[in-house]
């Protein structure tokens, strides 16, 4: 069944009534047999979190926002109108250069000719969440874009450029997830992903599911 409420954890389990959902849910977390993730299971110190939220009798607290911090500011951020918001633009069309195509999809590109450096994972990291193509992002220092492990490990960090591209052409196990970082801000994704190719879905109006740009939290 789908866990997508605190009533459906906290529910007796219709495999095994005895225990909650979430009780059954901390069990699949250590079955070799069985992983859940089944990309393997997490480490201990993953899992003891829930495993105190069970042993605490489900207290409900609250979450906060992934996409915490004064960027959002309780305004949801993908509902800006569409702007360079840089007024610059790439304009040297196919030259070579870690500067080129800000907001395309590089991964298709680049797969289309061996010569072309072939990146695992690739986008633009934009600050306002409807940047048209080619527009040159402009980002504070510090910005990090890290590729995690279905259980939570880093498998890749990332520094966009001056323009908002970063690549990398070390492959990752998939599916994965990814989070952008800035100044103990984050702005992490809901689901995992098995394309690298991060500008095909967070076009300029967004496409499968994604609400827009890659936003700076």
């Amino acid at each position: 069944m789908a866990l997508t409420a605190y009533e459906d954890l906290v529910h007796p389990s219709p495999s095994n009534p005895a225990k909650t959902n979430a009780q059954l849910s901390a069990d699949r977390m250590r079955d070799s047999t069985a992983p859940m993730p089944p990309a393997g299971l997490p480490a201990a110190s993953e899992v003891a979190p829930f495993d105190q939220f069970i042993a605490a009798g489900y207290p409900v607290g609250t979450c906060g926002s992934v996409d915490a911090g004064p960027v959002d500011a309780g305004v949801d951020p993908f509902a800006a109108p569409a702007k360079c918001t840089s007024n610059s633009y790439w304009f040297l069309g196919n030259l070579r250069s870690t500067l080129m195509h800000p907001g395309v999809a590089c991964v298709a590109c680049h797969s289309q000719s061996l010569s072309r450096p072939q990146f695992a994972v690739a986008g633009t990291v934009y600050p306002s969440a409807h940047e048209p193509n080619d527009c040159n992002a402009t980002l504070p220092s510090g910005v990090k874009v890290v590729v995690m492990s279905v259980a939570g490990s880093t498998l890749l960090t990332l520094s966009p450029n001056s323009v908002g591209n970063f690549s990398s052409t070390t492959a990752v196990a998939t599916p994965f997830r990814v989070k952008v970082t800035y100044s103990g801000r984050e702005r992490a994704m809901s689901a995992t992903v098995t394309s690298g190719d991060c500008n095909s879905c967070h076009t300029q109006t967004g496409a499968s599911n994604a609400p827009g740009r890659i936003l700076l939290p």
